[in-house]
């Protein structure tokens, strides 16, 4: 048999929708691994382009995933070997939860937060999981700070492009929108919307012990004293948790039409100050708080350099570009595409060269500084100042020092707003310098909100050198889409529901402005006119 040529049998481990799955063992490397085996006779659609496309998921890599390691066929089945993680998956956990045995809510946080960075990676690369629950993640050690490990994206879409086998394993974990729908239109729909609520559903089977209940089976009013008792239990177990915990599971199982992307979700206030950077693992309490001191503090430095550095119509022609990058219109693009985009042309003023491919990687690996591989409009802007600062230290090595980035950038930030002798900035002169054409833009496009980045500062204050460091070293991104502060008054999420994102929102006020602006003492009519057509443009375009 073709896999016992290269492996061991251990011991079974179970089923799955499409057949068995196993322990084996690398004749070659002795190392423990997941075997899937998928039969033939349950598969239609696939033809040829099976076993080519399963190899492609060997190349799909992110630090939250379990990749595909080797792909195997003969005549009767394809073998999908994987990475065995000695922690198991959540599955065993669901199967335990109790009312006496629960997961801490940080933990449990911690896993959702691994689960959409990976979600959030492949979806960007154009990959969806279509069966995401429980099983599929798995943990790398049985210790309490395990990351999780998402398995399997890209499989069903492979082995079941016709929702065959999909439709007759149905699971609480799928959504219900792509369940209803009709054989063409569920396999169209298996995408980045029904992932979201999958992670949802996981959230809340983790915290409260169940997924979300059957649309069909919950409508309605009923005095059925099961269903009560089971909704007063959910109740109590709810009242365990945290508001913004029920406030995300609400925000990832809500109508497909209405729900965040992966990526967008992951800005959740529940997930707020998660990180995935690189090197923490390795790093002390200590360590990973000087590395997010000196992240913050270069990002505060770079938003604050943008308005006196990058021309306006640099950073608009960027923020077009990003706006027909942004596929999903969620505000945020992956980093191959911002690395695509800052490649364009220099937009930093007075720039000698366009920035080189090392320097674009450095500068985006600065501003993503929580590690999901996803930046908005503002971080982009900053990474573009992050390119010119590289350009002008010409050698710093494989590793950016952040430590030397904020020198630099506070020796920069000195020379564009200092008074006189360049050793003082003025509080009031640096507010009315933000408002310059570039910075009208980040507050209108980018989100950024200047005022509330030095709010707590003297107006008339002049501050040196140490004192910007002080002022700054708590900074955790207050005033920039990197702070949330959490559900409005009205109860809904910051996290934005609607297809329009912020940047296209903001881009159509500004425009709108403009546009009626122009028109002088123009009727009441034509003005609805020209807010049409823009519409139409940004619709279309």
């Amino acid at each position: 048999e073709v896999l016992l040529r290269k492996y061991t049998f251990e011991h079974e481990l179970g089923t799955w929708p499409f057949g068995f799955t196993q322990v084996v063992k690398d004749r070659q490397s002795g190392d423990i691994k997941t075997c899937k085996i998928a039969a033939k006779n349950l598969l239609r659609g696939g033809g040829a382009q099976v076993v080519p496309r399963l190899h492609q998921l060997k190349y799909l890599r992110h630090r939250c995933l379990s990749p595909v390691f080797d792909i195997l066929e003969d005549e009767g089945n394809y073998y999908i070997i994987s990475d065995r993680c000695i922690g198991g998956d959540l599955g065993d956990w669901v199967d335990h939860l109790d009312e006496a045995d629960w997961l801490e809510e940080s933990t449990i946080a911690t896993y959702i937060f691994h689960t959409l960075a990976a979600t959030a990676h492949c979806h960007s690369e154009g990959v969806f999981h279509g069966d995401l629950g429980p099983s599929s993640i798995a943990l790398s050690s049985k210790l309490p700070h395990a990351m999780a490990l998402v398995s399997d994206f890209g499989l069903v879409s492979i082995l079941d492009p016709l929702g065959e086998v999909f439709l007759k394993s149905q699971s609480p974990y799928q959504d219900p929108d792509v369940l209803q729908t009709g054989a063409a239109r569920r396999v169209a729909s298996r995408g980045a919307a029904a992932d979201v609520f999958s992670v949802g559903a996981v959230a809340r089977s983790l915290l409260v012990g169940r997924p979300p209940p059957d649309p069909k089976e919950d409508a309605g009013w009923t005095l059925n004293p099961a269903r009560f008792l089971k909704r007063a239990k959910e109740e109590e177990a709810w009242s365990e948790r945290s508001h913004m915990s029920r406030d995300f599971v609400q925000w990832a199982t809500q109508s497909a039409a209405s729900r965040p992307t992966a990526a967008d979700l992951l800005r959740h206030p529940w997930l707020q100050g998660l990180l995935l950077a690189p090197s923490l693992k390795q790093l002390g309490r200590e360590s990973v708080e000087e590395f997010l001191r000196s992240s913050y503090l270069a990002y505060a430095l770079c938003v604050l350099l943008v308005p006196g550095v990058v021309g306006g119509q640099e950073f608009y022609a960027m923020a077009m570009q990003f706006a027909k990058l942004d596929e999903d219109r969620d505000g945020l693009i992956s980093k191959k595409v911002a690395r695509r985009l800052l490649q364009g042309r220099p937009l930093v003023l007075g720039a000698a060269r366009v920035p080189n491919v090392a320097e674009i990687e450095a500068a985006l690996g600065c501003v993503d500084i929580r590690g999901l591989g996803v930046l908005d409009l503002c971080s982009v802007a900053a990474a573009a100042v992050v390119t010119a600062l590289l350009q002008k230290l010409c050698k710093w090595g494989k590793h950016v020092d952040l430590e030397l980035v904020v020198q630099h950038a506070m020796q920069w930030f000195f020379e564009v707003y200092g008074m006189n002798d360049k050793r003082l900035v003025g509080m009031a002169d640096l507010g009315t310098r933000m408002y310059s054409h570039t910075g009208q833009f980040m507050e209108q496009l980018a989100g950024v909100q200047y005022a509330d980045m030095f709010a707590g500062l003297d107006a008339d204050a002049e501050l040196d050198h140490a004192q910007i460091m002080v002022e700054f070293s708590e900074w955790r991104g207050q005033g920039t889409p990197l702070h949330s502060e959490g559900p409005s008054r009205n109860g809904r999420s910051p996290v934005r529901s609607a297809k329009r994102s912020g940047l296209e929102a903001g881009i159509s006020a500004f425009m709108e402005t403009l546009l009626l602006g122009c028109g002088g003492m123009c009727s009441e009519q034509q003005r609805d006119h020209r807010r049409g057509r823009f519409d139409l443009v940004l619709t279309e375009g």
